[in-house]
């Protein structure tokens, strides 16, 4: 039945049929017809789920402080919206059901809008995730020996640290050993390390070491030493082969540099013949004791060190996006869905986390990684150096025979 057969029906029996009355009831029902409609759409803008525009489900999601992205549709954003309010009101916010659950029902969200396919590996949360952290001694020498400097490692677990040592103008450097006076461990490189040359010393994760100078694997030439005591010098039951790597511990780490002398390595000009204790130093103007400090030596190599540090309050959200299969044609890049996929979960992952806890999403890309390095061939300028013999300025005229030459005007045969 018509708006106009259902307002005729009510009139009275000699009003109800006719052409006039069609007509007299045909404008007012339009009008009852488009205001209806109105009243329909106004009714559905008021629905969540219902609405057909952004703008009306962005008005709606402003009650809960959620705002839309701008790469974001109204299909995107919706499940967006609907994903974090299950986190918060059904399992809690801030625990790992919660972040894994938002993560997995957007991702499926996300990949139905797009019309792109993931990995169907489900999205992995990471408390305290390792952080690969840098440092260099804060002293002005750099590495001069006798330089004390100090890292600190923030972490919550004590971990290894690795160095990278790189001679420079003034070496070579030789002997170097590597301390950490906190912990009373050390690592004693036996062998010299030439200008230009770079010294790796790789730990790994669990105390274990190796040492690479330029191409040639020296591990055997690493030592660690235990109970390490400034100025005391350590027994051979101290020292450990193969070596372990250098520990820092949670908190400051007192280290220290010096060059110490052994038998049958080279370095006289660099080495101490002693070990030293922590008051000696290099000599300068009203700053050493005079009976006390070395004259000073120029740093011979520049010193480095990272280490992998347990972040505090921290947590990161793993999500699978190695591959990307999406429909054809579809706008934007694999790339780009990574970006986005990754950056809305991240923005609702800094809602649904903890206070104080810093958050990251991570969009796991697919990556295969090949190390490259390069290595010293030679140092230019290059020296060119002569020898000749010494002694007589003319060759002798006999060997020496017994009962035969002469005892001043003979040579050894």
């Amino acid at each position: 039945m018509t708006r106009v057969g259902d307002m005729a029906s009510r009139l009275p029996l000699l009003y109800r049929e006719g052409p006039v009355v069609e007509g007299i009831l045909g404008q007012p029902a339009q009008q009852i017809e488009i205001a209806g409609e109105d009243a329909l759409l106004v009714q559905r803008s008021h629905f969540f789920d219902d609405a057909l525009e952004l703008d009306e489900v962005a008005r709606l999601a402003s009650l809960l402080d959620f705002e839309p992205e701008p790469w974001q549709s109204l299909a995107l954003f919706r499940p967006w919206v609907h994903a974090q309010r299950d986190a918060v009101l059904k399992n809690g916010a801030v625990t790992v059901d919660a972040i894994e659950g938002f993560a997995a029902a957007y991702a499926d969200a996300f990949q139905q809008a797009a019309g792109a396919v993931f990995p169907k590996a489900a999205p992995r949360l990471v408390e305290f995730p390792d952080r690969r952290r840098y440092a260099k001694p804060s002293v002005p020498d750099d590495t001069a020996p006798l330089s004390p400097f100090a890292i600190v490692n923030a972490g919550l677990d004590d971990t290894f640290a690795s160095v990278l040592l790189t001679g420079v103008d003034g070496g070579p450097e030789s002997m170097p050993l590597i301390a950490n006076l906190t912990t009373g461990d050390a690592l004693l490189f036996h062998g010299t390390i030439a200008t230009g040359q770079r010294l790796w010393i790789k730990a790994g994760q669990d105390g274990s070491v190796s040492a690479q100078l330029e191409r040639a694997d020296v591990t055997p030439q690493l030592v660690s030493i235990a109970g390490l005591v400034p100025g005391v010098t350590w027994e051979r039951p101290a020292i450990q082969s193969p070596a372990r790597a250098l520990p820092l511990v949670r908190g400051e780490n007192a280290l220290w540099f010096l060059p110490v002398a052994h038998y049958e390595e080279r370095g006289l000009d660099r080495v101490l013949l002693a070990l030293a204790d922590l008051a000696l130093s290099q000599g300068r103007w009203d700053g050493a004791v005079l009976d006390h400090a070395l004259f000073y030596m120029d740093p011979a190599v520049n010193m480095r060190f990272t280490w992998l540090e347990t972040e505090p309050a921290s947590i990161e959200l793993h999500v699978h996006a190695e591959t990307v299969h999406r429909r054809v044609p579809a706008p934007g890049t694999p790339a780009d869905l990574r970006s986005q996929l990754a950056s809305a979960l991240d923005e609702g992952l800094k809602r649904i986390r903890a206070v104080g806890v810093r958050s990251q999403a991570v969009a796991l890309s697919f990556a295969e990684t090949q190390g490259s390095f390069d290595f010293m061939t030679g140092v230019i300028p290059l020296v060119l150096e002569e020898a000749g013999a010494t002694g007589a300025d003319r060759l002798p005229d006999k060997g020496g025979v017994f009962g035969v030459t002469g005892y001043g005007d003979s040579t050894f045969r």
